[in-house]
């Protein structure tokens, strides 16, 4: 004779409260995957701002570059004089122009007198809508003032 003896599930030995918390709604999940969905969000619009600024501040920074080297060019190639050059990057992206201009009395008013001329040197770089631009000022060659002994 063959006698079966049926045990109990475990689960349902459980008191009631215990049962019900067993697993997760599906309100819960609803929940907790809406939760996940905006912290991810909120993060990559934080990644895709600084990986922005990250673009536009390498921009300055290349833009700055050519300025500076514009800048310690003029003046060292050929003697300052009244000159606009312009050129462009080697991969077209910034376009730089140099201007030397003879430096006005109102800013150097002791330029009538001396022998020293004093000129404006102005760099602009120009990238995607942006502008970078510096300004120095130069002192040129002074002139030959030649005196004759009698």
């Amino acid at each position: 004779m063959l006698t079966v003896v049926a045990t109990p599930s475990p689960v349902l030995n459980l008191p009631a409260s215990a049962r019900s918390g067993a697993g997760f709604s599906l309100l819960e999940v609803l929940v907790a995957f809406t939760i996940m969905a905006l912290s991810l969000g909120v993060l990559l619009n934080i990644i895709t701002s600084v990986t922005r600024a990250n673009m536009v501040t390498s921009g300055y920074s290349h833009a700055l570059i050519i300025a500076e080297s514009q800048m310690a060019v003029a003046g060292i190639e050929s003697p300052l004089q009244t000159e606009l050059v312009k050129g462009e990057s080697q991969n077209g992206r910034f376009h730089w122009q140099r201007r030397v201009t003879p430096c006005p009395l109102q800013i150097c008013p002791q330029q009538a007198e001396s022998p020293i001329p004093a000129y404006i040197v102005a760099v602009s770089v120009v990238w995607e809508g942006r502008e970078l631009l510096l300004e120095s000022l130069r002192l040129g060659e002074a002139a030959v003032v030649s005196q004759r002994r009698r």
